[in-house]
């Protein structure tokens, strides 16, 4: 029996990945959920397992070579001396796309092809809405452009080859002659477009909600008292089960925009994926928790552990590189007060953590020094509205003080 291993779905705007490296020889045995290899998209480099256990008999798509999704990577057989049928190999000039949705009713062009993948009026391939927006930031009439991809699809590489060049030689260079001139990284660049496709291009709106975090204090330290030694419990962790049970209470923050207005199309998510800034040596990355609203806090506590753990090495793993809703990021344990932070582009909002500080509270007549921290949301205006927003803010404050009151023992 012989299994082909394709390029997986890694994403809502994934439209194709490079290969990286392969990570098992030809001939060797592999076992069911090992890693074979490692493809890099826009976000991040991300490992692609074996979908079945055996020997890797053919090896598809070599290091550097561009597949679309759905592209055959390599053959996995059950023994070594099965025969091996040829299959089209799945690097940029070749491959299958199977990954394009069924076509509903409501969203198909005259032509007859997706909303979503719709070729141009006049005669041009078709495209992602990844694709589009790419087309749109080169200044390119995607009409004019034929595409290399299976049925005359067109790709981002499609684009960047008709892009017009960068002349080095004659660009500006800033400061002194003894100032340093290099190449962004691959992740620098994915990174820089979305913050600016996120601040052009998304009606943002944003709520602050300063929190009481004493009782959130005193959970965590009774939750690291009770996982003994080596046990890794943030007050991220909290804040991170609160947001998730918030999420299940607020299906809006649940939703993600499928390409733009134009589209007018969204995807509902019925669990809470939320994701988590991390910072790493080679930039951002933002590493997916998947369906949190059942996870205790320990359990968050590991996913989180083993996340943050796997994106500094510059990956982000199959686990994790789902598409989320909401993204959690934090940068109190860089003494920042508050801050506001950018929505991730399709998702539905962020909230950015400040600092932990003692500040005073009043209560009544009595003023005290407690401590606790600035949340500071922020919403995509096109799926929540401000009522919703403000709602949401609230539903996360009162969550964290049920998760920290159901950490505590009884009668605390």
């Amino acid at each position: 029996m012989t299994t082909t291993i394709r390029l997986p779905k890694l994403g809502l705007t994934m439209d194709e990945a490079t290969v990286v490296r392969w990570l098992v020889a030809e001939g060797a045995p592999v076992a069911a959920g090992q890693t074979l290899l490692e493809v890099e998209t826009d976000k991040a480099t991300l490992e692609v397992e074996s979908q079945a256990g055996g020997y890797l008999r053919r090896q598809l798509a070599a290091a550097g070579a561009k597949v679309v999704l759905g592209s055959p990577l390599g053959i996995v057989s059950t023994t070594l001396d099965e025969p091996v049928a040829e299959v089209e190999a799945g690097a940029e000039n070749g491959g299958h796309d199977r990954t394009a949705a069924a076509p509903r009713e409501d969203s198909v062009a005259p032509d007859g092809k997706p909303g979503n993948e719709r070729a141009t009026a006049h005669g041009g391939g078709p495209a992602s809405p990844a694709v589009r927006r790419r087309a749109s930031e080169l200044g390119i009439d995607l009409t004019t452009v034929r595409g290399s991809g299976p049925g005359g699809r067109i790709r981002e590489s499609d684009l960047e080859a008709l892009a017009e060049p960068v002349d080095r030689k004659t660009t500006a260079t800033p400061g002194p002659a003894n100032w340093t001139v290099s190449e962004m990284s691959r992740s620098r660049v994915a990174t820089a477009r979305r913050m600016v496709e996120s601040a052009t291009g998304i009606p943002q709106f944003s709520v602050r909600r300063e929190v009481a975090m004493a009782a959130v204090v005193e959970a965590r330290a009774h939750l690291l008292a009770d996982a003994g030694a080596g046990a890794k419990v943030s007050l991220t962790d909290l804040l991170l089960a609160a947001v998730a049970q918030a999420m299940m209470a607020h299906p809006a923050l649940r939703t993600r925009l499928i390409g733009d207005l134009a589209e007018a199309r969204m995807a509902a998510c019925p669990t809470a994926n939320i994701g988590l800034a991390v910072d790493t040596p080679g930039g951002l990355l933002v590493p997916v928790l998947s369906d949190l609203g059942g996870k205790s806090v320990l359990d968050i506590a590991r996913l989180r552990s083993q996340a943050v753990e796997v994106a500094r090495t510059g990956r982000i793993g199959a686990g994790f590189a789902k598409d989320g809703t909401f993204t959690v990021s934090n940068l109190g344990p860089f003494d920042v007060d508050d801050f506001t932070a950018l929505v991730s582009p399709g998702e539905a909002g962020v909230v950015a953590v400040g600092a932990l500080r003692q500040r005073p509270r009043a209560e009544g007549q009595e003023v005290r020094i407690e401590p606790s921290l600035t949340l500071t949301f922020s919403f995509d205006h096109r799926l929540i509205d401000g009522a919703e927003g403000a709602r949401f803010a609230a539903r996360v404050v009162t969550e964290l003080g049920a998760v920290a009151k159901g950490a505590l023992p009884a009668g605390s």
